[in-house]
């Protein structure tokens, strides 16, 4: 009887290996179809929950759990000098940063890196007309494509190419500032952008829709973030007098201001599914708030201008998951 239930127990876990050995084919075969068939598929995707963020200054990428614990960083292959901006997660489960060759890059052109898991690049995308922003900021559409701000507006780059994308420029009366720092994707398609001193949103092909005001002077806009729960906008600024080194959640359809708080040199800004606010900064480690801004803390390690958070990889087993 013992020897009887013994192989009725075995029967679920049997079941469980047939679903993890299924989830694995369907895990390669889309992988494959994204043309990422050189990942393992043990090693397909990131940790879910995990930060990755970068520093002009570095050619590393620095690794954090989702608790902000510091891990190993991620190291491409790079020329020495190679400046790294913004990242994010793309939809083929790649982490995507924008590099340059650096100041005494000629002619000028930057390119954008697909990383895997292991710091390998995957696919590669160039642009030799401009180069990008000082943030140089990376956001993604729903279809795959993604757009990356640059010295004289944004550009485009579709899924699917690896050759040159298509360029617009912030140009016209609307415009005071054509030069956007960061950018982030509205619900209705529009890309929500910060030039220095100005919120505009602008549809996907660069033309103008309006300019967010604010009673607050938007003065040396830094990092950029939209909720959708509470339509509300946070963002970043140097700032001086009442806006030095501020974090600021503003109200997208008015542009009233919400909140405010004390945030060191910050930079770019991540919203977390778990109600965090995390921020890059030029002078420290991320910081982290809630979305009310009071202060929960910061990350350890050293300055991080830009910094993203990974949505769709593998649980860790054990610690924090969003």
């Amino acid at each position: 009887m013992m020897k009887k239930r013994a192989r009725l127990g075995a029967a679920p876990a049997a079941a469980k290996t047939v679903r993890r050995a299924v989830v694995v084919l369907i895990l390669c075969a889309a992988l494959a179809a994204g043309g990422l068939s050189r990942l393992a598929a043990a090693e397909a995707g990131f940790v879910r929950g995990d930060f990755y963020a970068t520093s002009t200054t570095a050619t590393s990428i620095a690794h954090y759990d989702a608790t902000g614990a510091l891990l190993d960083p991620l190291s491409p292959d790079l020329p020495r000098g190679t400046q790294l901006h913004g990242l994010a997660q793309g939809p083929d489960v790649l982490l995507y940063v924008v590099a340059d060759a650096g100041p005494a890059t000629s002619p000028k052109g930057y390119f954008v890196l697909g990383l895997d898991a292991r710091g390998e690049v995957v696919r590669r995308y160039e642009a030799h007309e401009s180069m990008p922003s000082f943030a140089g900021a990376i956001v993604f559409d729903p279809a795959g494509n993604f757009y990356v701000t640059t010295d004289e507006g944004f550009a485009r780059f579709r899924r699917a190419e690896g050759s040159a994308p298509t360029a617009f420029r912030l140009s016209g009366p609307s415009f005071a500032e054509v030069n956007p720092l960061a950018a982030t994707l509205l619900p209705n398609g529009d890309l929500l952008l910060a030039t220095t001193d100005h919120l505009y949103e602008v549809r996907p092909d660069g033309i103008f829709v309006r300019e967010i005001r604010s009673s607050l002077p938007l003065h040396l806009l830094q990092g950029l973030a939209y909720d959708a729960a509470g339509s509300a906008i946070y963002a970043t600024l140097s700032g001086d007098r009442d806006t030095f080194n501020q974090l600021l959640k503003l109200d997208l359809a008015t542009g009233r201001l919400l909140r405010q708080v004390s945030a060191l040199y910050g930079t770019d800004v991540v919203l977390v599914p778990d109600g965090r606010v995390v921020l890059g900064s030029s002078g420290v480690g991320p910081q982290v708030f809630s979305r009310d801004l009071r202060p929960l803390g910061a990350f350890p390690g050293d300055p991080e201008n830009h910094i993203t958070q990974i949505r769709t990889g593998l649980r860790r087993s054990g610690g924090r998951q969003p």
